[in-house]
């Protein structure tokens, strides 16, 4: 992720000039490809499954509608994450409040929104992976762990990097 490009984990060695603006921390208010193409992918996530969520009841009956709904939820309230994390108080759309001027929540109250939608959705989804490329259970409670890692909330990472953890046979105590 873009949060990455600035850590030990990651060096960018790409010739171009955003790659050392990213990599030395000295980006400016002048266009940067890679910052405004995180922003505007992650929005283009949440206005895609707007729209997903706004026709999915008119979707074939023998699809599991519940599921699809849960599936384009989890990656909304990921790409708000991601915008959350990246640039804190991004334009708040889903499909019941469309607006050509959206307004913004506070950070935690865009916090509170996508755990809130986290948590709702979580049992709509598998608990462990069906399909590559899907969301289950144990990525819902990755995400949260990285969440309330954000918020500095010890006790909940923990818990839910242990139970993400366990979920693909890793032991929890570690």
């Amino acid at each position: 992720t873009m949060q990455e490009q600035t850590t030990d984990e990651c060096k960018n060695a790409a010739n171009e000039a955003w790659s050392s603006e990213i990599n030395s921390l000295t980006w400016s208010t002048s266009k940067n490809e890679i910052i405004e193409g995180v922003y505007q992918r992650c929005m283009f996530v949440v206005a895609l499954t707007n729209e997903f969520m706004k026709n999915i009841d008119n979707a074939p009956s023998e699809i599991d509608q519940k599921s699809y709904a849960a599936q384009a939820r989890f990656n909304r309230a990921f790409a708000y994450y991601v915008l959350m994390d990246a640039y804190g108080r991004p334009p708040f759309i889903t499909e019941q409040n469309y607006s050509l001027t959206p307004s913004q929540l506070s950070r935690t109250e865009l916090f509170n929104w996508i755990e809130s939608e986290l948590n709702t959705i979580r049992t709509d989804l598998p608990a462990t992976r069906t399909e590559y490329g899907r969301a289950d259970q144990t990525v819902v409670d990755a995400l949260l762990a990285r969440m309330y890692l954000l918020k500095e909330d010890w006790t909940n990472a923990a818990k839910y990097a242990k139970e993400a953890r366990a979920s693909y046979g890793a032991p929890a105590d570690k």
